[in-house]
């Protein structure tokens, strides 16, 4: 997976964001990360052509990344 620059620079202030933004969901199952999933026998030419999207990861890697919807910065939300 690539992230998109949006994740990347929230994981690199993560300290500053932690009580605001979480990725792991509330019961710590699954986190949600924002990038772009590539096939390493089929990379493209230009990956910034490529749109990204929101994705939702099992911890335990039991079960594949599924793909919410398209974007560059999720969070779960406790509410």
């Amino acid at each position: 997976m690539i992230a998109t620059r949006e994740f990347s620079y929230s994981r690199s202030l993560f300290d500053q964001f932690a009580q605001t933004h979480q990725i792991w969901s509330p019961n710590s199952n699954t986190l949600v990360l924002s990038g772009t999933v590539l096939d390493p026998e089929e990379l493209p030419e230009e990956i910034e052509s490529i749109a990204p999207g929101t994705w939702i990861v099992d911890a335990a890697g039991e079960s594949p990344a599924q793909m919410m919807t398209s974007g560059v910065l999720a969070f779960w939300s406790s509410d």
